[in-house]
């Protein structure tokens, strides 16, 4: 019975944008086990034919199927987790300084914490432009390869 439920899903691949489908039944997908998405099942994981990207293919619990690039994605959660800690680093010492503005030592330690914060979000910045631009030289070549 459940091959009728078995459904034609695309997706792309999250590098050079090549097309995939996976032939699937949504119901049998119900444990939400992608910890870099919420509310989200793994179908598979795979390597792209062309880009040779290992990507992780979800399926949403509203039905959407996608692919990620699971290097990436721990990246950003790496990123995220780090910034929201100084973050909130920064804040603790901007409440110690509005109760004593002359604490001199806690001045010095909230420059240095928002140095490291401006380091790693230039650093952030420079490797996501560089992500974004191997995206394109892939994407190129595929479309030099098998058209638009």
């Amino acid at each position: 019975m459940s091959f009728f439920r078995k459904k034609k899903l695309c997706f792309k691949c999250p590098i050079c944008e090549c097309d995939y489908r996976v032939k699937i039944d949504p119901s049998e997908f119900t444990k939400c086990d992608y910890q870099y998405r919420k509310d989200t099942s793994i179908i598979t994981i795979q390597k792209c034919n062309f880009c040779k990207v290992v990507m992780t293919v979800v399926l949403s619990q509203s039905g959407i199927i996608k692919a990620f690039d699971d290097k990436w994605e721990q990246y950003e959660k790496e990123y995220d987790e780090k910034t929201k800690t100084l973050e909130d680093q920064i804040a603790e010492f901007e409440d110690i300084l509005e109760d004593n503005p002359n604490d001199h030592e806690t001045k010095i330690k909230l420059k240095k914490l928002q140095k490291e914060f401006d380091k790693m979000e230039d650093s952030y910045c420079t490797k996501s432009d560089k992500y974004e631009d191997r995206k394109l030289r892939w994407q190129e070549k595929r479309e030099d390869k098998f058209g638009a």
